[in-house]
């Protein structure tokens, strides 16, 4: 069966992956079942904010395999431009 492409949606020029928690960790034991490499990233205000400053953080940033949100407002972003955005999900529960 092939791995569905995960949903995201546009934030300031940076690919926001739609995923719940379960869906994150389900990538990343994939990763390791598979021994690939996965950069994770995440993004809230602050880091949203450096990334339209930084082009070194935005490029990484779109470089990254997965990109989730860690804080509420990119979170509300994604979700008044209509966007089923799942919960916050903070980064010291999603990195294992």
């Amino acid at each position: 069966m092939d791995a569905v492409a995960p949903r995201t949606a546009e934030l300031e020029g940076i690919n926001v992956h739609l995923l719940e928690l379960h869906e994150i960790l389900q990538r990343i034991s994939e990763a390791i079942a598979s021994r690939s490499s996965l950069t994770i990233s995440y993004v809230n205000a602050h880091v949203m904010n450096c990334a339209v400053q930084s082009t070194a953080l935005r490029e990484f940033l779109q470089s990254s395999d997965l990109v989730y949100c860690d804080g509420i407002g990119p979170l509300w972003a994604l979700r008044s431009e209509g966007h089923s955005a799942p919960a916050r999900i903070p980064g010291r529960i999603a990195i294992p």
